[in-house]
């Protein structure tokens, strides 16, 4: 008898371990579940739910308790949601395969939609059966309005790709082409996937892919941006083609260089331009800027391009202010060094690209060849003007530099004449001036 109740305490004190090891596990099972970030719900087979975290009802944004009793039907958005997701709960109860992540969108107590991701898992009693399921949910709201918008992004990405008139390549750090855009078939005769895989030398002539070679291999060295390198190319149909060419490198996330993506742009009938400007007398001997006629010529020529590409520019006139005065007052040779003066601030404040004249006495002219935004030529007037007090400010002459201005735009939709684009902004030019006399 003795014996027998030993082995009776003995068997209750193991019963009484279990129990507080098990209410522990459970403690502990629940205090994971409640620090879980995600929301966790337990539910029968039903679909009504039996448990509910802390973070489901965050989610939902019900007050803790709230949940429980509902049907998860309850707080999906109307429509088709609520007749799929319990034959999805069907199927999984009847064929029991490996459940999927299921995406649903709900409706929370505010009114708010929000798109959830919902793993589940079964729920057995100890002869296997399934009784009910587990779920973790995730609001995955702010991920797919970020996948919605890197999706956008990227559409206005390849738009502006297939559209532009420039290519757009990546190479990758051997100088092998991994990109080219469609304009490529455009500009030299290949198409894309005739280009990848080659390198940009492979289009070249040897004397020339030799030149370009050893710039790049230094440009590479250094790491940096590089812009405007021209190189000389042979189209598929054997015509020179000469490219302007820019590109910035990229770096995998250890820093270590990846290749260089940038855009080549066709300026042959550019330097066949300049090469008849060149032969022709169109150059201001004073200052080194095109003359009238040089001016005329060359901007003629880019307002048909523009017009052709859907290419915005902007014509910036300029007056150099008090001309006359410092002819009368220090002589003419003052009066020459103020008009080199201000045209060697025009050439380190304008870009290579843009066309800068001397029109004729103290009146100035410069074409911006590329206008990606109307506010962009009061940026540069803003930077010329800066420019300007600087050189006053340092300068050691007898007189001061400022400059009056007009700026008017070339519109592709409508275009003009660059004789009809020079008055307009000749008369804004003059009405500042008047303004400014007040």
């Amino acid at each position: 008898m003795r014996q027998r109740i030993v082995q009776l305490e003995k068997s209750e004190k193991e019963h009484a371990k279990a129990d507080r090891a098990l209410r522990e596990s459970e403690q502990q099972f629940r205090t994971l579940v409640e620090s879980n970030p995600h929301g966790v719900q337990k539910i029968d087979i039903c679909g009504i739910i039996l448990f509910a975290n802390k973070a489901h009802h965050e989610i939902y944004e019900y007050e803790e308790g709230a949940l429980v009793g509902r049907s998860i039907t309850d707080f999906l958005v109307p429509g088709q949601q609520r007749d799929e997701l319990p034959r999805y709960l069907e199927t999984l109860l009847k064929d029991q395969p490996m459940p999927t992540l299921y995406h649903q969108t709900i409706l929370t107590k505010s009114g708010k939609e929000k798109d959830i991701e919902v793993a589940w898992n079964y729920v057995r009693d100890n002869k296997g059966s399934v009784v009910g399921f587990l779920s973790v949910l995730t609001d995955i709201t702010e991920r797919k309005k970020a996948d919605v918008a890197l999706s956008e992004s990227r559409d206005r990405f390849r738009a502006l790709v297939e559209t532009t008139s420039d290519w757009i390549w990546e190479v990758n750090d051997k100088a092998v082409y991994t990109y080219a855009s469609p304009k490529v078939l455009d500009i030299l005769g290949y198409k894309p996937e005739e280009v990848i895989g080659k390198t940009p030398f492979d289009f070249m002539t040897p004397e020339e892919a030799k030149r370009v070679a050893e710039i790049f291999s230094s440009i590479t060295a250094s790491q940096k941006p590089f812009k405007e390198l021209e190189n000389a190319n042979i189209h598929k149909r054997g015509d020179l083609v000469i490219l302007e060419t820019s590109g910035t490198p990229f770096f995998d996330v250890d820093g270590t260089l990846r290749g260089y993506r940038g855009i080549d742009r066709d300026i042959t009938d550019r330097k066949r331009m300049e090469d008849k400007l060149r032969e022709a007398a169109i150059t201001d001997d004073l200052t080194g800027l095109l003359n009238r006629r040089g001016f005329f010529t060359l901007a003629d020529q880019q307002c048909k391009l523009a017009t052709r590409n859907k290419r915005a520019m902007a014509l910036i006139y300029l007056d150099l202010d008090d001309l006359k005065i410092i002819n009368d007052e220090l002589g003419h040779e003052a009066g020459d060094q103020a008009l080199e003066d201000i045209a060697n601030i025009f050439k380190n404040t304008f870009r290579e690209s843009d066309i800068m004249a001397r029109i004729g006495g103290d009146e100035f002219a410069v074409l911006l060849t590329e206008l990606h935004d109307p506010s962009t030529g009061n940026i540069i007037i803003d930077h010329l003007q800066e420019n300007i007090r600087k050189h006053n400010k340092h300068g050691t002459r007898n007189y001061e530099l400022s400059v009056t201005n007009g700026i008017a735009i070339y519109d592709p939709e409508r275009s003009c004449s660059i004789s009809e684009l020079i008055y307009q902004a000749d008369k804004l030019m003059y009405k500042s001036k008047k303004n400014s006399q007040f």
